[in-house]
């Protein structure tokens, strides 16, 4: 028994050593890391996926009588705007082309989005005294624009290219090479409001058993109306997918400028759980004015309203970043 575990004694001692020596070569590996400053920005919009089910403008063009199912279209749609990022890094590198990156910034955003009209087509409703009829509803030049600041934390492998030499030293007469960095952004939304507005609101109702439409009354929610202004807030988490290539100059030797460009894409909508789709929008207006029985003309205020699927934010910019290097050997700049 004791020679037993004399061997196990011996086994563990042997691998105890095994780990500090790899522990002593990855040491005197000294690979160096680098410190930065950076500072972006550039032109930002939401890109927009189709709704599941809207319609065509063929479909509103079917005779009344025929249409059954609920139906909603957004018209020509647009959106632009503007983006800014700054904030540190850190960059510890794995070999001389590989690199992990994670940083700390502060990010901002200011896009707006125009739609030219929304429509709806609401089937089987019920007027008080208990007619059927169906509801047609067109929002006309609906706008909203989100104003975004946060807390920015980039997680990023960054490669460097071929021509910075396996070796960490330099080589004179080359000043630049090749770099690209990838991987994923959480933004902490500090503040994430929207404003929204939009021209007009049209109800008509066709009833079909009295083979009528109803367009001018207005005291029922069948008119035109005034549109609204409406403003709020949305979630406050996005995460993203980022994307930087450009140069890494030498300018002093342990300091490096990269000049790249970079884009950022939106995984997540912090305004989906905001929004409305337009047929239920259309519903609750005509809903409470009809109730009411007043004969208003401007609608109630609302919460976005749903002209897409979802909504994406893409953003395409210029990015500046300073970086201190430092090696543990005191070594100069890695090749060029």
């Amino acid at each position: 028994m004791k020679k037993v575990k004399s061997k196990k004694g011996n086994g563990l001692i042997k691998l105890i050593a095994l780990l500090f020596a790899i522990s002593s070569v990855q040491l005197s590996a000294k690979t160096p890391y680098e410190f930065s400053l950076y500072g972006g920005g550039g032109y930002a919009f939401f890109m927009y996926r189709s709704l599941s089910g809207n319609a065509s403008a063929a479909d509103f063009n079917v005779p009344p009588q025929h249409m059954t199912d609920p139906l909603f279209m957004a018209g020509k749609t647009s959106s632009s705007g503007a983006a800014g990022d700054f904030g540190v890094g850190f960059t510890g590198f794995i070999t001389p082309h590989f690199g992990l990156h994670v940083g700390l910034g502060l990010n901002f955003y200011n896009v707006g989005s125009k739609v030219d009209s929304l429509k709806a087509f609401e089937p089987n409703m019920r007027d008080r005294n208990g007619y059927r009829f169906n509801l047609y509803s067109t929002v006309y030049d609906y706008e909203e624009t989100h104003q975004t600041f946060g807390l920015s934390i980039p997680l990023l492998l960054q490669f460097q290219s071929g021509s910075q030499n396996l070796s960490w030293g330099r080589k004179s007469g080359t000043l630049h090479g090749f770099y690209a960095m990838t991987g994923v952004k959480l933004n902490i939304l500090f503040g994430n409001s929207y404003k929204l507005n939009f021209a007009e609101l049209y109800n008509e109702a066709y009833y079909p058993d009295l083979d009528n439409w109803a367009k001018t009354q207005s005291f029922a929610g069948l008119s035109t109306f005034r549109g609204t202004k409406a403003d709020g807030s949305a979630g406050f988490v996005q995460a993203m997918l980022t994307l930087e290539a450009g140069l890494k100059w030498r300018v002093a030797n342990n300091m490096y400028l990269y000049t790249g460009v970079y884009c950022d894409y939106g995984l997540n909508d912090p305004a989906q759980s905001n929004r409305t789709q337009i047929g239920e929008y259309a519903r609750d207006v005509y809903a409470q004015i009809a109730q009411s029985g007043q004969d208003i003309h401007q609608v109630p205020q609302l919460e976005l309203l749903e002209f897409a699927e979802r909504a994406n934010l893409m953003v395409i910019g210029v990015k500046l970043r300073l970086a201190l290097i430092r090696y543990y050997d005191q070594m100069s700049c890695p090749q060029f």
